[in-house]
């Protein structure tokens, strides 16, 4: 929107104000019920500022950015939309012609108040924006609102050309829009009449991302468009704890008045969300997987349309779990479950409860639509699949199936709010310390330097080690050099600013015979709170002996997320300062650079741990490991992905009593140039359970795994998209050279896969030696 047009739409706005409240001179703002959760100011605001980015060599960059300090208001009558979005772009912010950076990241943090906004807010890559999560800030868009959306996390230039991934040109390329966050907002779009649809949020994002406390109002009229949350691609992602109240649609992944081809996303995780009188709560065009869990969806015409944009149209891959449709007249709309055809959907439900339900199921085409009613308008459902599912090694055809399952009682929740047919799986939101003050954190830039030089092992154990059981460690922007462990003690609870970088330097890491721990939660069977959150675990120069994560600490009894992980990620490489960028290390087609390896291991989850993780993304250019899970203990994990790695991404090996959905994986892109174990060959053992890769038709080696469940137990996978795009650097080849297999399970589980998605393989998974067709 141009100034002018911004100008004339707020002069309508007074205009229409005075004429509804003429005795009102000073214009005053609609009251609101904001959803405060104490009176004192969150903690964030109070602590000092010492962040920075050392490696970006950016001397002015300034990570903390409060929008008051930048001319916002937050009255309600003022129109803040030009303060915030110079908070945006200050100081060299990755903004407008900037594919990505990993050393421009900055908080847009907004106090208490209601923040008026006239047209869109364009959110830079690598951003987060952070309300006072005590009492939540609002977002309102005015009156005579004139753009498509409130926030935005990419933005369409509109000149007509095509960006670097064949799609309209945007500011960022959707499947590699990584490293956003948004908290702690109210969103509220119900004063704006323009008849065209709108959309609180534009969200097309990729891993690394998360929408966490987030509510959305929308209007209740009969005849409303608006939407919450409009998200067309990408590659997500998590998001968590979101209220919808009104609107047309609450999560819309299909559109046409924007000139994408159609919407949705590769693969996402969704916990914790409740829709309350919204039209159709989730909307969709396409996707490969998506995970759903926790959802109540209550006063709704519509729970989940599935049917593309056609009306009878198939999806992609569905899993809900532990959720409840309220007061609906149709839950699910599908596209008709008894043809046979490439790309069909598969829905999976598990625990979950029909309540006040005219229609569970409504299956649509051409020709009309099928409806599978709720006798007694209640149905409890223990595990439904619609689709093609194995039995064993044999892939059955499509069809609609109820199963009896039995939950190991370790992993589930004490209370069942819901009232499901059984009680859910455990899970706790990210703690955010609301009722702290800012004399509770202690800063690691007080005794650290975090210049991305210097030597910062013996500080920051020190800092740890002082402060266990005490105060909340908090990890100040920058890049901290670690020469050795760092051992994380029991009692500890640690907040990174921005993803705060810790990296693996030295000799101590370079030998891949003798891998070591960068970052070590607590030591064997050692009991106690672990609370790590924004951070990232990287490298700098060759460590391909390091081990970046090693968690061996359990939490307490019978406290599922004591022991836990949220929005922390490993990132190997491709980033400047780690010495292993495309220029140091550029993509060859005839093997690997010796000089270019990254590491041993990304996260080792050993015997005696138990963790729970939420929304952590294992990356890397080129390493020898993925994911290994050996633990016996409960343990969660939500919204993680594991990409790039030689052996394998995951692997649960002699592993029990673990739930995990969604997972994602990716292929080195270099494969089978050399194929597996190159160029680690000389490591494989090192680490229990590594694959030998003889090369024999039931022993693949084209291309490391993507998944391997080796002699174990209790292993729940809610959704699994796992994905082989290049060979060789290439995909000119890639549908003539497909990898044999892709998953290997030698085991006597005793839960089953849900939701398989693989792309670009002959045979997805292979169990005791038997490939399925």
């Amino acid at each position: 929107m141009t100034q002018d047009l911004r100008a004339a739409a707020q002069l309508v706005d007074a205009i229409d104000e005075l004429n509804e409240n003429p005795g009102n001179k000073t214009f005053e703002p609609a009251t609101f019920t904001i959803k405060a959760q104490a009176a004192s100011p969150f903690w964030m605001e109070g602590l000092k500022r010492t962040g920075s980015w050392p490696w970006g060599n950016h001397p002015g960059h300034v990570v903390f950015r409060n929008v008051k300090k930048y001319g916002a208001v937050g009255d309600g009558v003022a129109d803040d939309t030009d303060a915030i979005n110079k908070a945006i772009v200050d100081s060299q912010s990755c903004h407008g012609a900037c594919y990505g950076s990993t050393t421009m990241g900055a908080i847009i943090y907004f106090p208490p108040g209601t923040y008026l906004v006239s047209a869109a807010i364009e959110i830079s890559y690598g951003m987060q924006i952070i309300g006072d999560a005590n009492s939540p800030p609002t977002l309102k868009s005015t009156r005579t609102f004139f753009d498509d959306w409130v926030l935005s996390t990419d933005k369409y230039w509109g000149d007509g050309l095509l960006g670097e991934d064949g799609r309209d040109h945007e500011y960022y390329i959707n499947t590699a829009n990584f490293h956003r966050q948004i908290r702690n907002l109210i969103i509220d779009i119900r004063d704006t009449t323009r008849p065209k649809i709108m959309s609180a949020l534009h969200y097309q994002v990729a891993q690394a991302t998360s929408l966490y406390n987030v509510e959305f109002r929308c209007s209740t009229s009969s005849n409303t468009e608006q939407i919450a949350i409009y998200a067309e691609n990408g590659s997500g992602g998590h998001m968590s704890d979101l209220t919808f109240n009104g609107g047309n649609i609450g999560i819309c992944l299909k559109l046409t008045w924007v000139s994408t081809l159609g919407g949705g996303n590769q693969q996402f995780t969704a916990q914790r969300l409740k829709f309350n009188n919204v039209k159709t709560a989730v909307s969709m065009i396409w996707d490969w997987g998506w995970m759903w869990k926790s959802i109540e969806i209550e006063n709704s015409r519509i729970g989940f349309n599935l049917s593309s944009g056609s009306g009878g149209g198939h999806v992609g891959s569905i899993t809900i779990v532990d959720s409840a449709f309220k007061k609906v007249e149709v839950a699910i709309l599908v596209a008709d479950t008894n043809v046979t055809v490439d790309g069909r959907t598969s829905l999976s439900l598990d625990n979950v409860l029909f309540d006040g339900v005219t229609t569970w199921l409504r299956e649509q085409d051409a020709k009309g639509s099928k409806d599978t009613k709720v006798s007694g308008s209640r149905k409890a459902v223990d595990s439904l699949t619609i689709g093609r599912a194995y039995s064993d090694t044999i892939l059955e055809k499509e069809s609609v199936r109820e199963y009896k399952t039995v939950r190991e009682k370790s992993l589930l929740s004490a209370v069942n709010p819901l009232g499901l047919p059984q009680n859910p799986y455990a899970e706790r939101p990210k703690p955010q310390y609301e009722g702290f003050q800012a004399s509770d954190f202690v800063h690691s830039k007080d005794s650290c330097k975090g210049d991305g030089v210097t030597d910062d092992t013996a500080c920051l154990q020190r800092l740890l080690n002082n402060n266990a059981n005490k105060n909340i460690v908090f990890i100040d922007a920058g890049t901290y050099i670690l020469t050795d462990t760092l051992l994380v003690p029991p009692g500890s609870r640690i907040v990174g600013e921005c993803w705060a970088q810790l990296a693996a330097y030295g000799s101590k890491f370079q030998d891949v015979k003798k891998p070591t721990p960068l970052i070590q939660i607590g030591r064997n069977n050692e009991r106690g709170v672990y609370e790590l959150q924004d951070l990232v675990f990287t490298s700098k120069g060759q460590t391909p002996g390091a081990v970046f994560v090693e968690w061996n600490g359990r939490g307490h009894a019978g406290e599922p997320g004591s022991a836990g992980m949220w929005d922390c990620h490993v990132r190997v490489g491709g980033a400047l300062g780690t010495e292993l960028t495309s220029k140091e290390c550029p993509p060859s087609r005839s093997g690997t650079n010796p000089g270019c390896q990254g590491g041993s291991l990304m996260m080792h989850l050993t015997r005696r741990a138990s963790a729970y993780l939420e929304n952590v993304w294992l990356w890397v250019a080129d390493h020898a490991r993925g994911f290994l899970i050996e633990s016996k203990e409960p343990t969660w994990l939500y919204g993680t992905s594991s990409e790039h790695s030689v052996f394998y991404q995951y692997q649960f090996y002699q592993a029990a009593l673990v739930v995990a959905g969604m997972i994602q994986t990716e292929q080195p892109y270099y494969q089978p140039t050399p194929k597996p174990p190159e160029p680690f060959k000389n490591a494989v053992g090192i680490f229990n359970g590594d694959p030998t890769f003889p090369c024999t038709d039931t022993e693949p080696c084209d291309e490391g795994w993507a998944l391997r469940v080796i002699e174990s137990n209790d292993i729940t996978i809610l959704g699994a998209g796992l994905y082989s795009w290049f060979q060789t650097y290439t995909q000119e080849c890639v549908e003539d050279t497909l990898p044999r297999a892709m998953i290997e399970t030698a085991t006597e589980a005793r839960r089953p896969f849900v939701a398989l998605m693989t792309s670009l393989t002959v045979s997805s998974p292979r169990a005791d030696g038997l490939g399925g067709k």
